[in-house]
This record gives structure tokens, C-alpha cells and sequence, in this order.
């Protein structure tokens, strides 16, 4: 049986798009494995007291396969920014291991300051500077956890082989 040329062409344009769709969902991007359960955005909320006046915390964590990205917020009539900090994580088993790349500070007069916190990388004066004279480390293990939309994460400050002490846990919700 003989095809005229309409229907060769048909027959030819059907193969050609069947095999480009074939080759572009099988070369794309593989989504087969779902993300992290740890993979998103979480928030805690906290009382902080200082001088006898208490005020709300807010602390935004943003975790991805690989990277973190935090912001810690004073409330006062609005939230306002105190820090900010992002980096790189390596995750095994129920262990985060975090390197901070990024970190920036509000003012001494949080309430006042209307700028943007400048996140300094790694590397420049201004990192090294506010990093020394906050006392953060640039490198540390978390222990974490997820269950349903909590996230608890421990890190052992005083390093004495437990998360039981005051400020060593702390649970976030996903938003």
C-alpha cells in the first residue's frame, strides 16, 4: 500500500514530536526524589526579656537541599530586623552541618534604623569584624527532626554531650 506525501509527512510529524517528548521528559529535570522533609520555610516565635521588658521574636529559617538563610526579627508596634545570616549545609542521617558564608546586624538602636541589613560575605572585613564580636561560630552541627509541620532543632552550646540545657532545642513551624 502506497502513502501519498500528505500522509508520509503526518506519519513522520507524529514520530518526530513522539520522540521529542520522549527525550525532554526523560533528559529533564529529575524530580523522581521529593525534596528534604526538612526543605522549607520555618518559623519560631519567642519572648525575648531584657531590662525587664519582654518582646515577641520572630526567627525565619529557610532551609534548601544545601543552603540556610535566617532572619531574626524584634516586635515592637512592627517586626524589625536584628540578623541575618545564610550559608551552606551538608545534611547525614539526623545531622545538619551549617557554614555560615553571609551575616549582617541591625544597630545598637534596632527600633530607629530603617535600613536594610547588609548581609557581609564571607571572607570581607565586615564578615570577620561582626562574626568576632558577635561570638557566632562559622561552622557547627545541628541535630534535627521533623514531625508533620515541626522542625526541632539542638545544637550543644556548652558541648557536654547532651540538648537539655536552656537555649540548646528549639522548635520551628513550617509556613
Amino acid at each position: 500500500m502506497k502513502m501519498n506525501n500528505s500522509k508520509k509527512w503526518f506519519c513522520k510529524s507524529v514520530l518526530l514530536f513522539s520522540l521529542c517528548g520522549l527525550l525532554f521528559t526523560s533528559c529533564g529535570d529529575d524530580k523522581d526524589e521529593p525534596d528534604a522533609d526538612y526543605v522549607g520555610t520555618w518559623v519560631s516565635v519567642e519572648t525575648t526579656s531584657e531590662d525587664g521588658l519582654s518582646a515577641p521574636t520572630k526567627n525565619t529559617l529557610v532551609l534548601t537541599a544545601n543552603s540556610f538563610s535566617y532572619v531574626s526579627q524584634l516586635y515592637f508596634i512592627e517586626y524589625f530586623d536584628l540578623a541575618k545570616m545564610e550559608g551552606s549545609i551538608t545534611v547525614s542521617g539526623d545531622k545538619v552541618n551549617a557554614t555560615v558564608t553571609g551575616f549582617g546586624m541591625a544597630s545598637e538602636d534596632v527600633i530607629t534604623n530603617e535600613n536594610e541589613i547588609t548581609v557581609y560575605k564571607e571572607g570581607s572585613s565586615e564578615f570577620n569584624s561582626l562574626i568576632e564580636s558577635s561570638g557566632i561560630s562559622t561552622s557547627f552541627e545541628v541535630k534535627y527532626s521533623v514531625s508533620g509541620n515541626f522542625l526541632t532543632l539542638s545544637i550543644d552550646e556548652n558541648n557536654d554531650g547532651d540538648y537539655t540545657d536552656e537555649n540548646e532545642t528549639v522548635v520551628y513551624t513550617k509556613q
